[in-house]
């Protein structure tokens, strides 16, 4: 779950299967590409995670309610 953003909140913290993440190289560049699609990402940038990963999110809209999460790695050092 994300430290901030629209969907800290979710499930109440109640736990449970919620979402599925994929690894990609760039956020940003998944963003672009997203968008040209029509397919906007829920938030208008990556947000800090829990770990050391940036993360964004299809809006469950997009999926009938499955929450998909695309996280970049942070590089050990890499602060963003």
């Amino acid at each position: 779950m994300p430290s901030e953003g629209r969907l800290t909140q979710f499930n109440r913290g109640l736990g449970g299967l919620h979402h599925v993440a994929i690894v990609v190289d760039s956020l940003i560049e998944l963003a672009d590409t997203m968008r040209g699609r029509g397919t906007p990402l829920l938030e208008d940038r990556p947000v800090r995670g829990a770990g050391a990963f940036l993360c964004n999110f299809l809006a469950p809209v997009y999926t009938r309610g499955v929450i998909v999460e695309f996280v970049e790695e942070l590089q050990p050092g890499r602060r963003d």
